[in-house]
């Protein structure tokens, strides 16, 4: 995930936020499963929001821009419109995946025996350097937009796409992989089974070349832009300490970044300088108790976005007017400025306002 995821982006665990499992028991890898929005069902709750809201609304008053908005489906997505908060269809979302070429699979892996199909989209996300939806996660595409990528968890490997003309490369077809990200320089994956414990490690996959392991200890879940993040097991008992790291891609040297992981069930985003925001749960885990969106700047430093019955869906995006995101409603947010609800809409953010 790099700005958002998406999220993911990438953001591919994303029910496990509202669930009844422990924070600390519960394992940090990724799903390998189509992600459909469902918006939450529990009550609002009125808790204030970070900072007074009066200058943040006054903001957005003078924006002219639209939110990419969906339900994570094909043909789900549309605009909302800033200001105002006005939602427009937009037929244009209507896109799949190609799965042309693909292995054609005897059965779902782990699964049993019985024929097995490709999902038709991974979430939908829109690539405003081309004017296209896209269906995968806004993780899953290159920051220049002119690529995307997506897994093939049935007959192995990585299929980049070329957006101008849809052409597709095969990326690592000896294995299966989870997607976390996609950048310049190719595509971060970890290994997938679902029929063996998690794989440590961190992978690149690019056009043209062999899978090449970036490290081999570690089960990250989430990349931005020069750093990755995740745990050093994919999972402990509850109660047991688990601290957020943080792997710097460029020199391989790993630190620290939230002492208090394991209430961290997920990552929703980043700020521009690859800076996460966590869904922190309860302390206590009682039921009612406010989840915290915040972005941690520094080691062991929260700025809470967002505090509220739920944690922001994935992905959280920062764009140049501030941070967007989803939860029960979509909300826009400065930090040290306010945090304001835009509209009761819910659905899975497909990119900044533009």
């Amino acid at each position: 995930m790099r700005r958002i995821l998406g999220v993911a982006a990438v953001m591919l665990a994303v029910a496990a936020c509202g669930g009844s499992a422990s924070p600390q028991a519960a394992s940090h890898r990724v799903t390998p499963t189509p992600y459909v929005y469902q918006p939450a069902t529990q009550p609002r709750s009125e808790l204030p929001a970070t900072a007074p809201r009066a200058s943040t609304e006054s903001r957005l008053a003078a924006f002219n821009c639209r939110v990419p908005l969906s339900h994570g489906v094909p043909g789900s997505g549309g605009f909302v419109s800033i200001p105002g908060g006005a939602f427009s269809s937009d037929p244009g979302s209507n896109v799949a995946l190609d799965w042309t070429g693909a292995p054609v699979p005897a059965s779902a892996p782990g699964m049993g025996p019985g024929p097995a199909t490709r999902t038709s989209s991974y979430g939908l996300s829109y690539d405003r350097a081309v004017g296209k939806w896209l269906p995968v996660y806004a993780a899953w595409v290159a920051p220049d937009g002119q690529t995307y990528a997506y897994p093939d968890y049935l007959g192995g490997g990585v299929r980049l796409v070329k957006v101008a003309d849809g052409s597709i490369t095969t990326m690592g077809p000896d294995s299966r992989w989870n997607v976390l990200d996609v950048e310049a320089e190719g595509v971060y994956a970890v290994r997938f089974d679902p029929q063996a414990p998690p794989a440590a490690g961190l992978w690149l996959l690019a056009a043209g070349k062999n899978p090449a392991q970036v490290v081999t200890g570690g089960y990250w879940d989430w990349v931005t832009t020069g750093d990755a993040y995740g745990f050093d097991a994919p999972s402990v008992p509850q109660g047991a300490p688990h601290p957020l790291l943080r792997l710097s891609l460029r020199d391989h040297t790993t630190v620290t970044w939230y002492q208090q992981g394991e209430r961290i069930p997920y990552l929703a985003g980043f700020d521009r300088d690859g800076s996460p925001i966590a869904i922190l749960a309860p302390s206590n885990g009682s039921p009612g108790d406010p989840w915290q969106t915040a972005l941690i700047p520094q080691p062991n430093q929260l700025n809470p976005i967002l505090v509220d019955s739920q944690g922001a869906e994935p992905p959280v995006v920062r764009d140049s007017h501030g941070f967007w995101m989803e939860a029960g409603g979509l909300y826009f947010s400065e930090i040290g400025v306010g945090t304001y609800q835009v509209t009761a809409l819910a659905g899975q953010l497909g990119g900044g306002c533009g």
